[in-house]
Order: C-alpha cells, then structure tokens, then sequence
C-alpha cells in the first residue's frame, strides 16, 4: 500500500507499541530504569529474567502456534523460571505496562494528532489494535480513537500475527476488508497480521513514521 492510496480506507487500524510513539527510544530509558533499580535490590534480580524469558516466550508462541490461547505466555514463563504466575504477571505489568507510562508521552510521533484529525474529517474510523490493553497508553499519548482493541479481550484472547483480531474488529465494525488498512511497525508481526485477516499493511518505524504521518495527512 503506498500514501497514495490513503482515501479508499474507511476504518484503519494503527498498532501501538513503535507505531504510535518512538519505541526503540522508550526502550533505552526503560533500559535505564532497570538498571538503576536492580542495582539496590540485589535480592529482586530474577525479576530481569523474567522479563527476558517472557519477552522470548511471547515471540515464540506469535510464530510456533497461533492458537495459543493469551495466558500461554505467562504460564510458560512461570513454568521456565521457577515463578508464580501470578508474580510473572505483576513483573510483567511494572515494567512493560505501568511505568513506561511516565515516559511515554515524550517519545510521541510529532505528525500522528495532526493525521488522526484529518482522518476523522474525512470519515474515516480510526481504531488501535495492540496485544495490550492500551487505553492507558493512549491517555497518557492524549490521543483520541474511535476504538481501542486488545488481543487480551475475552472475544479475541489471540496475539498477532493471528488474524482473529483484526477479523473480530472488521466484523464489529461492520467493515469490508478491502476499505480496512493497518498500520504498523513490524512487518513481521503486524503485516503478517494483516495479511492473515486478508487486509491491507502499511509499515512505519522510528525513521519513518513523522515523514510518512505527514505525508499520509497531506493526502487527505
């Protein structure tokens, strides 16, 4: 899909996580945050391996089976760290979910309110569809959807590249596939998403996404 063809979509669907803001920068400040707490708490050091094993694990059940039910990733990482599952899903959501969320905002595409806004003008449903739950990641981007999905949903409970989230939103949404774009910044997971569902891609990352935003918001 080229920025050309941006005016036959009627429902475009973006990812978060890279997509709407500058992850790989986030990444390097979380990267700071992990070491200036586990340098004074020693004792919690397995913490970092779990979130290294969830992380794989995570990856792995994306490619190895797309029917994996969501809890899967947890139950693996308890299973290979030696961890409560329970304590895996609280690592988990301190470090991945809640306090990027202090950073998050700084690290937003500059070009990405002006595109929403021009999208809605024209009619257009903009939705997020992310792994996670996402709502407060959007509060805190102080961005504005007409929907926010999650594969964590009871009626999707799926991660990407599985199509059966973006299948559930085209459906809820009453959409024809052919007037659905996703946008996203991994081709691999995103794209290969998309193009399971049998809906069009366009790819962004941190280089592209502000040039592409713009040019995309040009064309509206």
């Amino acid at each position: 899909m080229s920025v050309e063809n941006i005016e036959k979509y009627n429902v475009v669907i973006f990812d978060v996580d890279g997509t709407l803001y500058n992850q790989p920068l986030l990444r390097l400040r979380m990267l700071l945050s992990l070491v200036l707490y586990y340098s004074v708490h020693f004792g919690s050091l397995n913490e970092l391996k779990v979130l290294k094993v969830f992380r794989i694990q995570r990856e792995k059940i994306a490619f190895q089976n797309e029917n994996f039910p969501i809890d899967q990733q947890y139950k693996r990482c308890a299973g290979l760290t030696n961890t409560a599952e329970n304590k895996v899903k609280k690592i988990v959501q301190k470090w991945i979910h809640n306090i990027p969320l202090s950073y998050i905002s700084k690290y937003k595409f500059k070009n990405i309110d002006n595109l929403l806004s021009k999208m809605r003008e024209k009619g257009i449903i903009v939705c997020v569809y992310s792994d996670y739950f996402a709502d407060d990641k959007i509060k805190k981007l102080r961005l504005t959807f007409d929907h926010v999905f999650s594969s964590e949903q009871i009626e999707i409970n799926k991660i990407k590249p599985s199509p059966d989230g973006l299948n559930y939103i085209v459906s809820k949404l009453g959409a024809k596939k052919e007037k659905a774009l996703m946008i996203g910044d991994r081709k691999d997971i995103d794209g290969l998403c998309a193009k399971n569902a049998g809906i069009d891609f366009l790819k962004v990352n941190s280089f592209t996404a502000n040039k592409i935003f713009k040019q995309l918001g040009k064309k509206l």
